[in-house]
């Protein structure tokens, strides 16, 4: 009787000890579908990108890219020329840190999340920029709503393109700008 015990709970050894190794082995992601979209678009993304993938806060996988064109790379020194930077700094590859201008690009995504806050009851259309951001308060512009803010109805001024970036440049914080 207790030689059969034994080979059953050696049996249920195995197995626990097979399924705790499989757990384990199929708790690692396969990120190549997405290495492999990243290269294949590498092109049309600039010829630099960074791929980072989270989960529960945590970057799970992180990729980047970089192959710019001879063109590319011409005109990129161009521009740092013309605002006085160094090329080879504006020029280096793409990191997981690196940090690059995206201007108007990040208005699609900034809608998202908002209408993302909106669906979860975080916050309301109508709540205004004050309540969140209190220097608009402070310069009479407290009261737009974020309904206004993404239906580019603030009616503020965004003054000369070129004095405005500037200005921009030349400030550590919103306050300053402001």
């Amino acid at each position: 009787m207790s030689c059969m015990l034994y080979q059953t709970c050696r049996k249920c050894s195995l197995v626990t000890c097979s399924l705790l190794f499989l757990q384990v082995s199929f708790a690692q992601h396969n990120f190549k579908n997405a290495a492999k979209w990243l290269t294949n678009n590498l092109n049309q993304l600039g010829g630099r990108a960074v791929l980072v993938i989270l989960k529960d806060g945590k970057i799970i996988y992180e990729k980047s890219e970089n192959d710019l064109s001879r063109k590319q790379k011409f005109i990129g020194k161009i521009i740092a020329k013309r605002q006085g930077k160094d090329p080879d700094e504006m020029l280096q590859d793409y990191t997981g840190t690196t940090r690059t201008a995206i201007a108007s690009c990040s208005k699609w995504l900034s809608a998202a999340l908002v209408m993302t806050y909106v669906d979860e009851g975080k916050l309301s259309l109508n709540d205004t920029i004050g309540k969140f951001l209190p220097v608009f308060s402070n310069h009479q512009k407290g009261n737009i709503t974020i309904w206004e803010c993404l239906s580019h109805l603030t009616a503020i001024n965004g003054g000369d393109l070129k004095e405005s970036r500037e200005v921009i440049n030349q400030s550590s914080s919103m306050n300053e700008v402001m």
